[in-house]
């Protein structure tokens, strides 16, 4: 009975553990045949999906789904006949459908008739729009009317509305504006001005509005910044100037508050161009090669001591590649290579501790798992598990019970619209065409967490939470680590189901008794039918870390830095000492109780091994071998 037990109890774990699952089959078969109609440029409007795709007569058009076969149909054939219209770059701004096609602006409300050319920017020759970007409601993008050259254009989706809002370029010099995104109502981006090459401009659609920000790298060469990112209203991006070469900048929307963040490859030949970029709450995750460890992880909270990488994933010079970012419950999910287990799934909470694979999916390292697509709570991707049985599609929760296979078929272009998730399916000799699934019913999708805390009281932990739209909810199980890796149940909280904001709270008792300087929390919330799904993870400091003193990076480039974590005030003493025991840098500093970061300039040091010593008066002491 034991072992009946114990598999029923596996298989359960298997089966719940992906949450609400999504299983695809085909919608319809645009194009019969093997050739296929390749939908892609998935986009939701108002819960349809728009997309482009080939049905073998009339090439490349616009097509909407509603999620069957009867609502899946072409908009219009806007290029009469066998040739394309080549719709691209397609935007939803307030619940209509802007994109290019034809080589113009074109909008659809989704009809054949309300699908229209907006403008014919470019009376002898094609406009070419490009970055089509939503600010409050206003489309900004780039085009060229035959005269301007290349410049920044804004639409309000009528003729008379759509305009250049400046001519940035002189003369007939494009301006050539890229890297379009709007943060707080502001539209930033990269273009010349033909003076001074490529540098960082705003814009409120005004053409007086419509400035350079800041000449970061005067001349023609500019500093041509690129990979623009909002991080809770703060632009962060990439940069070149001579001192430092292409490195990590932020700006608050100001020329004084346009600053170098970090040169994180010194010297003005070194560049930390980044491969992959996104934002999670209030922080910059990248990857970037510093010139010492390849392409790795890091992250940034727009200080220069806050600029580390996350976890040195594939020891040397080869880098772990870390790419195709996706947020998933405050965590950050990509792909990486260890060195010794190919292209897997990985997760990281900004900690090295917390980065870690989820799941050793293939045993054959060089059958890499697809580009991540994120559909609600889960992620999914496709991967060949042995190298043999060909692609599969896979799915993952965030755990490593979690990630398991969905189907087998290779999907591709996963998106979501409404009520139904879409997927390119390449299967059963159709070719590529358009799968769909529908998502679980509002009742049986997962609750949300508002907040998850945790702090310190006396000799407990003490975590708190609140949710909303809580429907069919059982219990929230309270989980706990020692490693941020390895979860147990150490106890649980009915669920209230109450249709507003749930207020819960949860005692650990006795954890300073554990010994051990961090402990991690999460959330299980399981609902009555037996899908379930995780919170984000709270870390606390015990009492034995309440004193603790880190040095990073190690091996040191030119700065090494001190993260200082204290109960109360304190003058610390800070000296180095070199591989023969002279003392080379002493400094005395002086910190507050929490946590504190002391740079440490080490440019004038040789190459070497040293050892850093430092006290304090209240009986502080921590020494740390580190290499230069």
């Amino acid at each position: 009975m034991k072992k009946l037990y114990a598999f029923s109890t596996l298989v359960c774990m298997l089966c719940c553990a992906a949450g609400h699952t999504q299983t695809f089959s085909l919608l319809k078969d645009i194009n019969p045949g093997s050739d296929g109609s390749n939908p892609f440029l998935f986009t939701n409007v108002n819960g349809t999906a728009y997309f482009r795709a080939d049905d073998g007569t009339h090439a490349n058009e616009l097509w909407k789904s509603n999620g069957n076969a009867a609502g899946t149909k072409m908009v219009r054939d806007i290029t009469a006949g066998p040739a394309t219209s080549d719709p691209f770059y397609l935007a939803n701004v307030n619940g209509i459908l802007f994109f290019a096609a034809e080589g113009e602006l074109w909008k659809s409300d989704g009809s054949e008739a309300g699908t229209v050319m907006v403008k014919d920017i470019n009376l002898a020759g094609i406009s070419s729009p490009l970055y089509l970007t939503n600010v409050n409601g206003t489309l900004f993008f780039r085009a060229n009317d035959g005269i301007n050259g290349y410049e920044l254009w804004k639409s309000d989706g009528t003729e008379g509305g759509t305009v250049m809002v400046k001519n940035i370029g002189a003369s007939d010099i494009s301006s050539m504006p890229a890297s379009l995104i709007n943060i707080n109502g502001t539209l930033y981006f990269s273009a010349t001005d033909g003076i001074n090459g490529y540098e960082l401009w705003k814009s409120d659609g005004t053409a007086g509005g419509t400035v350079m920000l800041k000449d970061i790298r005067a001349g023609v060469n500019g500093s041509n910044p690129e990979r623009l990112t909002n991080v809770n209203g703060v632009l962060y991006f990439y940069a070149e100037e001579d001192v430092h070469g292409g490195e990590l900048w932020k700006s608050d929307g100001t020329a004084t508050g346009t600053v170098l963040v970090k040169d994180i490859t010194p010297g003005s030949t070194g560049s930390s161009h980044f491969l992959e970029v996104t934002a999670i709450q209030n922080k910059f995750y990248f990857s970037t090669d510093n010139g010492l460890t390849g392409v790795e992880l890091w992250k940034s909270d727009g200080t220069e001591a806050g600029t580390v990488m996350v976890k040195d994933i594939f020891t040397g010079l080869d880098g772990a590649d870390p790419n195709s970012f996706k947020e998933l419950n405050g965590l950050l999910y990509f792909r990486a290579d260890d060195g010794t287990h190919g292209v897997e799934l990985w997760k990281s909470d900004g900690t090295a501790i917390g980065t870690s694979m989820v799941k050793d999916i293939s045993t054959d390292p060089f059958t890499p798992i697809s580009p991540l697509a994120k559909v609600g709570n889960l992620l999914f991707f496709t991967t060949d598990p042995d190298g043999i049985q060909g692609r599969q599609l896979w799915r993952s929760d965030g755990t490593t019970v979690g990630t398991v296979k969905s189907q087998e078929i290779s999907a591709d272009f996963i998106t979501q619209a409404g009520g139904f998730v879409y997927a390119a399916v390449d299967q059963g000799g159709t070719g590529v065409e358009l799968w769909s699934s529908a998502v679980p019913d509002a009742a049986t999708l997962p609750l949300r967490f508002l907040e998850f805390k945790g702090r310190l009281q006396n000799e407990d932990a003490a975590l708190d939470w609140k949710t909303t739209d809580e429907v069919n909810a059982a219990d929230f199980v309270t989980e706990r680590s020692m490693d941020g890796q390895h979860y147990s149940s150490v106890g649980s909280v009915s669920a209230t189901n109450n249709s507003g904001i749930n207020h819960y709270y949860f005692l650990d008792r006795n954890v300073r008794k554990l010994n051990i300087p961090t402990i991690y929390y999460r959330l299980k919330q399981v609902d009555r039918d037996g899908n379930f799904t995780y919170s984000e993870i709270v870390k606390l400091l015990l009492e034995k870390e309440l004193n603790s003193i880190q040095l990073y990076p190690n091996p040191v480039v030119a700065q090494a830095n001190l993260r200082i974590t204290i109960d109360h005030a304190e003058k610390l003493s800070v000296r180095i000492f070199d591989n023969g025991g002279r003392l080379v840098k002493a400094q005395q500093v002086n910190v507050t109780p929490g946590v504190s970061s002391v740079s440490l300039e080490l440019n004038r040091l040789s190459h070497g091994t040293y050892f850093l010593d430092v006290r304090g008066s209240s009986g502080i002491s921590k020494q740390v071998k580190f290499i230069k």
